[in-house]
């Protein structure tokens, strides 16, 4: 199974190749619900217990490039490291009971300044629309201060209770993006070293977004369609929006120039969506249902964007006991769940695991995360991919140093090499997208194993490296 050889094509492992010299971590601390937070700096997720924040749906928070806290926000007040109110940092005007009440993007060149976007809630009738404050940190003795004539800048209104960032292609800054309420427009404004573009690239296309019934109470009528997510997936081509009582639509993004374009729509409407979330290799795209009066009770489907009519036959992959709302991505690679309890009794988020994998191959866990005494709502952050993003692809062991595994596609000797920097044997697994189980072997210790791939076709592969109870997960392109 061994051998030793000198690489002469070596393919990388995409752009998610587990931790490295670039990486950053500026998602690995969330705070969220009623006082929950979590840290995923050791690569699982840790119950914190020192947030502040007591809101029902969104909020954002950031971190430094090695993980650190910098602050926080459920769109109306900012905190800062020590779960103190900045200065300045009350009457935000976003709403607690916003889908994505807020999203804190960094501007490029200027590593002490960072936008604090935020979007109005249906309570309000989203008149406040879409604004943005600005924090600067290295005010208030480092730990930031909300410059009050930057404060609650109007970009647009109205929109809905959704707002995200995608990383343009130069990866010198973003697009923030959102949509016009009442329309079929979406708007991407340019954000840079420069600052933020007013004038946005408008989209026409998809679904007007408007409407929403709700007979039994008139305030909420004909606008709960302004509830749901807009997610982008890693590589900023593709974005999906779900408006409450109407259908899923998933489109392209481009990049460059901040168009979208190209619309999806799903074949049903899926009654009181609410969150959307891609998996990391954007293979499926996962939908959450609090609840229904079409059927569609307390669900979370999984849609397989491999297939070509992505949107036609979505996987019922759970159907869960408290109302399945917010839904996102951790630094992990999984994809959490908060589900809501009216009650305030759920102390745990759940998880999609191995998100990658077509159903029933992936799994959902109910009560995989405790939170100790934080309690689940309907919000998580509103994160995004930042320039350097890495998945922490590993659980922490002295003895499988991620940075130092390395593993490769040979396309000479048609195979995965492996080296194996450890005193122990170590076992791989090697799967294919749809999550079957290709090959098992072991992994000798302190050599360069390699792991014939001849019978493989060209295509995409996960490979998985165990050792007692961690494991390193790798993705490979194997191409003849």
């Amino acid at each position: 199974m061994k051998h030793f050889f000198i690489l002469i094509i070596l393919i990388g492992l995409l752009s998610f190749n587990g931790l490295c010299q670039f990486a950053q971590f500026n998602s690995n601390i969330w705070y969220f619900g009623g006082n929950a937070g979590l840290d995923f700096n050791s690569g699982t997720p840790v119950a914190l217990s020192n947030g502040v924040l007591n809101q029902i749906e969104g909020c954002a928070t950031i971190c430094d490039s090695n993980g650190n806290l910098l602050l926080y926000t459920d769109g109306v007040t900012v905190y800062n490291r020590n779960h103190q109110i900045m200065p300045n940092g009350t009457g935000l005007m976003g709403h607690i009971s916003a889908t994505q009440s807020s999203i804190i993007v960094p501007q490029n060149q200027h590593p002490n300044l960072f936008y604090v976007f935020t979007v109005d809630a249906v309570e309000n009738h989203l008149a406040n629309g879409l604004r943005y404050s600005v924090v600067d940190m290295n005010l208030d003795n480092g730990k930031g201060d909300v410059v009050v004539s930057q404060k609650n800048k109007l970009l647009y209104a109205p929109v809905p209770e959704k707002v995200t960032a995608i990383l343009n292609t130069l990866e010198n800054g973003y697009w923030i993006v959102t949509h016009e309420w009442g329309t079929n427009a979406f708007l991407s404004f340019k954000f840079d070293e420069f600052g933020i573009d007013t004038v946005p690239v408008v989209s026409n296309l998809g679904s007007i977004h408007e409407g929403g019934a709700y007979p039994t109470y008139a305030p909420l009528d004909g606008w709960l369609n302004a509830i749901g997510y807009l997610k982008a997936n890693k590589l900023g081509n593709k974005i999906a929006a779900v408006r409450y009582r109407d259908k899923l639509e998933i489109f392209d993004f481009n990049r460059i120039t901040g168009v979208v374009s190209n619309c999806i729509s799903s074949l049903q409407i899926y009654d009181l969506n609410y969150g959307v979330e891609f998996s990391p290799y954007s293979t499926k795209l996962y939908l959450t249902l609090s609840s229904s009066t079409l059927g569609n009770y307390r669900k979370i489907y999984q849609f397989d964007l491999t297939q070509p009519q992505s949107t036609s036959n979505p996987a019922l992959i759970a159907t869960t006991t408290y109302d399945p709302s917010a839904i996102q991505i951790g630094p992990d690679g999984n994809v959490y769940v908060s589900e809501w309890n009216s009650s305030g009794s759920n102390h745990y988020l759940g998880r999609i695991n191995n998100p990658d994998l077509t159903w029933p191959s992936c799994s959902y866990t109910q009560n995989a995360v405790n939170l100790g005494n934080g309690v689940a709502k309907r919000g998580l952050p509103n994160l995004y991919y930042y320039k350097g993003f890495q998945f922490i692809t590993s659980n922490k062991n002295d003895d499988i140093d991620s940075a130092d595994l390395d593993v490769y596609y040979n396309s000479l000797f048609q195979s995965i090499d492996i080296l194996n920097p450890t005193n122990n044997e170590l076992e791989v697994l090697v799967y294919n997208t749809s999550g079957l189980l290709l090959k098992k072997e072991i992994l000798n210790a302190n050599e360069v194993n390699t792991i014939s791939t001849f019978e493989l076709l060209n295509g995409i592969y996960i490979v998985r490296i165990v050792f007692d109870n961690s494991f390193i997960t790798r993705k490979i392109a194997v191409i003849k």
